[in-house]
């Protein structure tokens, strides 16, 4: 029976030490993705409507209507030029400078590059405001 009632004691004593560490586990906030303020959220959608409206007039500059002749005729991925066009995604300054240097393969604007054909906004500007977000 003493062999009992010490396990018992035994038991409780854990109880009380884990019931401490739950109490405590629960307001132990985890790291995670950080909460966007919505300065910053404002700042992407603007973005991501120019980059938008570069797509449209890039592809109307180059008499396409779909974002796979744009990839077909500027290179790239079709997805990704799909994503800039629908709003989905912002490229990086760095990827837009790339295409600074990039030529058309073919229609009636080939051999000219991207920064020369007339878009609205146009590359160097777009460049300038994806830097800025």
């Amino acid at each position: 029976m003493a062999e009992i009632e010490r396990q018992e004691a035994s038991i409780r004593n854990a109880r009380r030490i884990i019931s401490r560490f739950k109490a405590i586990d629960g307001k132990i906030k985890l790291p995670g993705r950080p909460k966007a303020d919505p300065a910053s959220q404002w700042r992407q959608a603007t973005a991501r409507r120019f980059v938008a409206q570069w797509v449209e007039s890039l592809k109307a500059a180059l008499s396409i209507k779909s974002s796979g002749e744009l990839a077909q005729l500027a290179g790239g991925n079709k997805m990704t030029w799909w994503r800039w066009g629908n709003q989905e995604a912002v490229p990086t300054p760095r990827l837009l400078e790339a295409l600074l240097n990039v030529k058309i393969k073919s229609g009636d604007l080939i051999g000219t590059a991207l920064c020369d054909i007339q878009t609205s906004p146009s590359l160097t500007r777009l460049i300038d405001l994806v830097e800025l977000v």
